[in-house]
């Protein structure tokens, strides 16, 4: 017996460009989803320095929300923006 699922990808907001040391960025779930797992991108100006923007941190804040922290670095940058994904699953 298998079970069968289906699923949505749902994209979260853009944040706001400008040039702030930290991002918190959410995805989430319609109604009657759960959050089963999630992602982000992230853009930034200019792009190939040495250290871009990086995630802190991944993770489902609640059954229905994928958050992501974003750092931005020690180089400032002209600007950049984040968005998370939330992979979500239910009726």
């Amino acid at each position: 017996m298998s079970a069968e699922f289906s699923y949505l990808q749902i994209k979260g907001p853009i944040s706001a460009s400008g040039n702030p040391s930290t991002r918190v960025v959410t995805a989430v779930c319609p109604f009657g989803k759960f959050v089963v797992g999630g992602g982000f991108e992230i853009d930034s100006a200019p792009s190939g320095n040495h250290e871009p923007p990086f995630a802190t941190k991944s993770a489902p804040a609640s059954s229905t929300t994928w958050t992501v922290t974003v750092e931005r670095g020690s180089i400032t940058r002209d600007s950049w923006s984040a968005r998370a994904y939330a992979i979500c699953v239910g009726d």
